[in-house]
């Protein structure tokens, strides 16, 4: 469904643009279900790219607690412009309003060969939780176009963005804690049967230290090997050039032994 309404006083309502903090009020035994309505207005004063005006498109994604979700929306590409309108409006799903982030990234799709995220133009993070006491409600806010912590690129970010906002959802009793295990008995602490003995609270920390130092490991490695794709793309694209020039200029030399006789 559109999007509509009057919108919010966008200082009032989401506070610092970086959309940082959770909401105020929030229960913590509660999980908030449901979906982010998005609408991509325009964008303005972004940077420029290979010495021209961008063809920026933008990208979006909740991540939960830090991970990525699968889903993921794009604006089409507008051409050559440091101020695109889009006006474009998609629909992401959320597991969890209190532990998500709205991801909005820009990207200049004009760039044949981006080397080390170099059509990257910037990017917009907000913390959900900011609109779970405003659910139900469109909100239009104008954010920063900010750099990033972890993408490098030789000209920093600019400009700003402008998004339309509704967060629609239900509000659910958190999981409750599993039942603590049986007591081992004498015989079973002693290894001679019985049911296992409960894992300790270090033991389950150190399992979950283990399964985020295990994925962080594969999300590193993709990202390497996304960049030497891209290294290799580029290799080609010199040594295809660099060929280029080679029969340009033997034709040259070519052309000028013909006359010359």
């Amino acid at each position: 469904d559109k999007l509509s309404g009057q919108a919010s006083s966008s200082e009032r309502v989401l506070g610092r643009e970086d959309g940082a903090g959770a909401a105020a009020g929030m229960a913590s035994n509660v999980v908030y279900n449901g979906k982010v309505h998005i609408k991509v207005v325009r964008a303005d004063d972004l940077r420029t790219h290979l010495n021209r005006k961008p063809s920026p498109m933008a990208m979006l994604r909740v991540s939960v607690a830090g991970v990525a979700q699968q889903d993921l929306m794009k604006t089409n590409p507008m051409p050559n412009s440091t101020s695109p309108e889009w006006g474009q409006e998609f629909i992401l799903p959320v597991t969890d309003a209190s532990q998500s982030q709205l991801e909005c990234t820009i990207w200049d799709t004009s760039d044949p060969q981006p080397s080390e995220f170099s059509n990257f133009l910037g990017e917009v993070l907000l913390n959900l939780a900011k609109l779970i006491p405003y659910k139900g409600h469109y909100i239009e806010q104008v954010f920063f176009v900010k750099q990033g912590k972890t993408i490098k690129t030789d000209q920093q970010a600019t400009g700003n963005l402008k998004l339309g906002l509704r967060l629609d959802i239900s509000e659910g009793p958190a999981e409750a804690p599993a039942s603590p295990p049986p007591q081992p008995s004498t015989a079973s602490a002693a290894g001679v049967g019985g049911p296992e003995s409960p894992r300790s609270p270090q033991q389950e920390a150190a399992d979950a230290a283990a399964r985020e130092a295990a994925a962080r490991a594969e999300r590193e490695a993709q990202e390497q090997a996304q960049r030497r794709e891209q290294e290799r793309m580029a290799q080609e694209a010199d040594a295809e050039r660099e060929a280029q020039q080679a029969a340009a200029a033997g034709q040259r030399e070519e052309q000028q032994q013909q006359q010359q006789q």
